[in-house]
């Protein structure tokens, strides 16, 4: 199988990824304001947050969108050392989850554009 098959093979895998993506980010964008809002609510959302950054980073690199998996990893890595410690998450853990968030945002918006 050449590689033009088989990146024609991912595709439909790829549209799936991102349209699950663009549910993860409306998720993710909800437990961060819980987490940020709600202090007693703050470590189970970053828990729900967590979860899903270290599906996405498992899967993206994968289909080909390795800057959305290492964001997604870094996040997620950023929240566990909080978790671990069950310690107030500083300001620079919501920055990368908001790093991410943005980066993944870039990805669907031009998937989207390119579909059009």
């Amino acid at each position: 199988m050449n590689m033009h098959n088989l990146d024609d093979g991912l595709a439909p895998i790829r549209n799936r990824f991102l349209e699950v993506m663009r549910q993860n980010q409306i998720d993710i964008q909800r437990d961060v304001e819980i987490a940020l809002d709600i202090p007693d609510k703050t470590h189970d959302a970053l828990g729900r947050i967590e979860a899903v950054l270290h599906k996405i980073a498992g899967t993206a690199g994968t289909l080909g969108y390795t800057a959305i998996g290492n964001n997604a990893r870094e996040a997620e890595y950023a929240i566990s050392g909080v978790l671990k410690e069950r310690a107030a998450p500083p300001q620079a853990v919501f920055i990368q989850i908001i790093d991410f968030l943005e980066a993944s945002l870039e990805v669907t918006r031009e998937n989207e554009s390119a579909t059009a």
